[in-house]
């Protein structure tokens, strides 16, 4: 074979390395985009499913959002042009969302039968851990499968450096086989030197220009990670400030609760003792009528006593016996009087009191039915606080799983650049050593053309 045709043979294949590798990097970049919405649809599907089961637990019925899961299920198998899903290729992330399909179609039963009979909540939760663990094996094979083309990725690069290694071996062993004719070709081999340093040196300039680029965008994607990061641990941290604050209002309304049930118990109590007061006034005011009687027994008595004393004085001695009998009954009488008396301001002084302990008694109960409102008052505004809460817990939720995914999404990217921005420094340190080597060979070339 010529000389000049093996120095066009390495030149077409240097020129074709260098297309296969600006190809190749764009073509598994934008595979990578796509393996990239495919790991992240397949955490929605995750994550949706999650809060799909809670919002079906909490009786709010969401087909809309059975429908897009069951979209994105489909897409991540058959490919969806909408959402910009390739076809599953990798027969384990297939095999992974064939079982997640399966599991989907159980959990969508599940759920039908729930909502016929709400009873059936402990196997609707049962469903939805089996599909979560389904769908988490998804997004762990759609990951895999993503490290293992940017590893590909890694490999091209490393094969076109080699082969540009190596084709830059053979210029210089045809170079060399080149000394025994340099008397014939020294000026066009000196023009054509200064000419393809030239143009290495500007394409030099560009590269370098692109990996500076490069570098910068791989710099600001890492600052966003860790942004995101950041953000992921206080979602997370606030998801669980929030779970904390719902605990406590739930613990607060059952305290609430029991005092509730403590308040009524008292109201009762407090109701049973005032109709004892007020039985017992009615039987105190019985007892004051028998003490009435009793004096008015008294009176007569003493009247009786009276008369029959004038009577034993007009029968004269003979009725002197009787006298003093007249006198004792008279004297009982007295004393019977007195005491029913008596009686009578005991009964006074005790309904005075009674009708006191009455009055404190019913406006006791009023303070208690007032309180028990209160309580009743105090018990919504607790489950008010439970439910706010529970919004937030929910809203700390999504924002959690979204930090999340873009976490995961940026870290892929970062992965990317990382990639691109070897194989731009390789390129650079190659299109360096090109330069010296085109340099050398213009100084050998102006050093034969002074020997000869």
């Amino acid at each position: 074979m010529k000389t000049t045709t093996q120095l066009t043979v390495a030149a077409v294949a240097l020129f074709t390395s260098s297309f296969i590798n600006v190809a190749s990097v764009s073509y598994l970049i934008n595979r990578m985009s796509d393996d990239g919405r495919v790991v992240n649809h397949a955490g929605i599907i995750r994550g949706a499913t999650q809060r799909l089961v809670k919002l079906e637990l909490t009786d709010s019925e969401q087909d809309d959002l059975i429908d897009a899961i069951e979209r994105i299920i489909q897409g991540l198998i058959e490919g969806d042009r909408d959402l910009k899903l390739p076809p599953a290729t990798d027969p384990n992330f297939l095999e992974k969302m064939q079982a997640v399909q399966t599991g989907w179609f159980t959990l969508k039963t599940t759920i039908q039968e729930y909502r016929n009979a709400p009873e059936s909540g402990d196997v609707l939760l049962q469903e939805s851990e089996l599909f979560f663990e389904l769908s988490n094996a998804a997004v762990f094979a759609a990951e895999n499968f993503s490290k293992g083309k940017v590893q590909f990725t890694l490999v091209i690069q490393i094969t076109l450096f080699l082969l540009n290694f190596a084709l830059l071996v053979g210029i210089c062993w045809v170079t060399h086989i080149l000394q025994s004719q340099i008397k014939k070709a020294i000026m066009a081999i000196a023009s054509s030197c200064t000419e393809i340093a030239a143009i290495v040196t500007q394409q030099e300039v560009v590269v370098s220009m692109q990996a500076a680029s490069v570098h910068q965008t791989t710099t600001t994607t890492s600052h966003i990670r860790h942004s995101s990061a950041e953000s992921a641990q206080e979602a997370i941290a606030a998801k669980r400030a929030a779970s904390a604050v719902m605990n406590l209002a739930v613990e607060g309304g059952k305290t609430v609760q029991n005092l509730l049930i403590e308040m009524a118990t008292v109201q009762n109590n407090s109701s049973a003792i005032y109709n004892k007061i007020n039985d017992l006034k009615e039987r105190t005011r019985r007892i004051e009528t028998i003490s009435y009687m009793v004096s008015r027994m008294a009176n007569q008595t003493n009247l009786l006593a009276l008369n029959a004393a004038i009577e034993a004085k007009r029968a004269g001695i003979d009725g002197k016996g009787f006298t003093i009998v007249a006198a004792e009954i008279r004297q009982l009488a007295n004393h019977s009087k007195k005491s029913a008396e008596e009686i009578q301001q005991l009964i006074i002084d005790i309904q005075t009191a009674m009708s006191s302990t009455l009055q404190v008694t019913k406006e006791g109960s009023k303070t208690v039915q007032e309180s028990v409102e209160s309580i009743q008052n105090m018990t919504a505004a607790f489950q008010s606080v439970v439910d706010a809460i529970d919004e937030i817990f929910t809203r700390n939720a999504r924002i959690s799983l979204s930090a999340q995914e873009q976490v995961n999404a940026i870290q892929q990217v970062v992965e990317a650049m990382d990639s691109i921005n070897n194989g731009a420094k390789e390129t650079v340190n190659g299109i360096s050593q090109t330069k010296l080597g085109m340099q050398q060979l213009n100084q050998a070339a102006w050093s034969l053309k002074t020997m000869v």
